[in-house]
């Protein structure tokens, strides 16, 4: 889906203002002002690509936009980082910038994961994970982490990497979703899959959580979180940490399963299903594509909290389950972990009733 508005969002709440509103660069002091994401170039970009939508011929029967690949995003990166690296890095001998992102990063994640809000990035818990797997990655060069330090690069760009790994797992959602119509032609009529997706959305039940659920009978439904489009949303978050290490100064994580990354995976196809059923993931009659709603804590966080808290009834033996069906659809590799103990106590939500049911075996 063609959009800046995610991008967009992640400058304007960087550093302050600094790159905040329209892009402006300074060419006597090299100075740059205001937001990338707004730069005449990008969007020049993005209208060109709009332009291509609305071709015709074979682009004119595409319901959507191509799915950029993993590897091209990573390319990219590199790419990034390769012609513009950061001074940061670049006075910090000790440091490069393939480790901190592929090893730091990706580990940061693996064990934020399993918090149990990944909305949050900021609380003493994060910081605990933040400065254990930095001594870990890079014992030879002291750093500390404080929430009051503001300014603090790391964090910066912690914060701007977990954005990207909820943004992938929006994106990997609404691609397993579209999926759908190459697997039921009746999803292509409307009014079809509006009734499906009420269906499956319906509190208690729930349906789009099981990888069986053909049975008139609810009760006779099996595999919560295993059906294909929740495993394929979940399998985003193994790719994304493939290359984690562990950790071990934090004992406390290593058997709590990735409650904050499943629940995340969940509203997102919660949300990628309401698109869908409002037929906004495929370009207007124009060939011009739909700015989507936004990803974010302030509409999912309370259903986020529903799902983790369903969570605290799931067996060990459920949550290898669980686990393995995602990786069915990604190479990484994890281990069954132990349940976790620490939930939220309080109902917030009808998704926190919700009593998950393996497969019969």
């Amino acid at each position: 889906m063609v959009s800046t508005a995610h991008f967009a969002d992640l400058w304007d709440n960087m550093s302050g203002t600094k790159y905040a509103g329209e892009y402006q660069f300074d060419d006597s002091t090299a100075t740059v002002m205001g937001c990338p994401a707004r730069a005449p170039s990008v969007r020049t970009l993005i209208k060109a690509i709009k332009n291509k939508s609305s071709a015709k011929g074979a682009a004119a029967s595409r319901k959507h936009a191509v799915a950029m690949t993993l590897e091209d995003l990573t390319k990219i990166m590199e790419w990034s980082e390769k012609q513009c690296p950061s001074e940061w890095f670049d006075a910090k001998p000790g440091i490069d910038q393939a480790t901190f992102r592929r090893v730091y990063i990706e580990t940061v994640i693996k064990y934020a994961a399993r918090l149990t809000n990944p909305w949050e990035n900021a609380s003493a818990a994060h910081i605990k994970i933040y400065q254990a797997v930095w001594n870990t990655v890079f014992p030879a060069v002291p750093h500390t982490f404080n929430l009051n330090h503001t300014d603090d690069k790391v964090l910066s760009l912690i914060t701007q990497r977990t954005y990207e790994w909820r943004t992938r797992l929006a994106g990997e959602a609404i691609n397993a979703v579209l999926q759908l119509e190459n697997s039921d032609a009746e999803f292509k009529d409307l009014e079809y899959r509006k009734a499906w997706v009420t269906w499956a959305l319906k509190p208690k039940y729930w349906g789009f959580t099981f990888a069986v659920a053909d049975s008139e009978n609810p009760n006779d439904w099996e595999g919560s979180f295993e059906s294909d489009i929740v495993a394929k949303t979940f399998a985003a978050h193994f790719k994304f940490i493939n290359r984690a290490v562990t950790v071990k100064s934090l004992p406390h994580l290593t058997s709590v399963p990735p409650g904050g990354a499943l629940a995340l995976s969940l509203v997102a196809v919660e949300r990628a299903l309401e698109l869908w059923s409002q037929d906004v993931l495929s370009p207007a009659p124009n060939g011009t594509q739909v700015t989507l709603p936004m990803f974010d804590s302030a509409t999912w966080a309370t259903k986020t909290a529903g799902w983790t808290q369903s969570f605290l009834k799931l067996s060990l033996e459920s949550w290898g389950d669980i686990i393995e069906t995602a990786q069915s659809f990604t190479s990484a590799a994890c281990k069954p972990p132990v349940k976790d103990k620490v939930m939220l106590a309080e109902p917030l939500d009808a998704r926190a009733s919700f009593v998950p049911r393996p497969r019969r075996k």
